[in-house]
């Protein structure tokens, strides 16, 4: 086969990967060493930014292994439906999981990690969401259940 690849796309391929990096710089990246510094309480802080720092690193690593093998046996189609699905499940998991902490005191965060490490659900704590405050107040029969 010939490979052989025009110019202007290669630098089409270069100015799009510069500015997907720099887009995920400045957008999604920072966020997941953002929300490990605010997430835990401070007397779990240090092991679990540990532990997910860990993971991180090992689902980069995975990623990094498998994307050819990928692409030789489902294709580069297969493989980038295969990211995107990832990636939606990712999304569920956040929306469901992870708590709000935009205006919230790091007490009030790592109180909310406390009550779903208890197993009590996210929508029993004063300190969340708008939305999360709405279900507890038509819970408790009209009454605000905290803020």
């Amino acid at each position: 086969k010939n490979l052989e690849v025009s110019v202007a796309v290669r630098w089409a391929s270069l100015l799009c990967l510069m500015t997907f990096v720099m887009a995920y710089a400045l957008s999604y990246g920072p966020i997941t060493w953002l929300l490990m510094s605010e997430i835990f309480p401070d007397d779990m802080r240090g092991r679990a930014m540990s532990l997910v720092s860990s993971v991180n690193w090992l689902t980069n690593l995975l990623v990094s292994l498998t994307f050819l093998t990928l692409m030789e046996n489902i294709g580069f189609a297969g493989t980038f439906f295969l990211y995107a699905f990832l990636s939606f499940i990712a999304l569920i998991f956040v929306y469901w999981i992870v708590p709000e902490t935009k205006g919230k005191s790091l007490e009030d965060i790592g109180l909310a990690v406390r009550m779903q490490l208890e197993g009590r659900h996210r929508w029993e704590c004063p300190c969340l969401t708008r939305r999360a405050y709405v279900l507890t107040e038509n819970e408790n029969g009209g009454q605000p259940g905290g803020l």
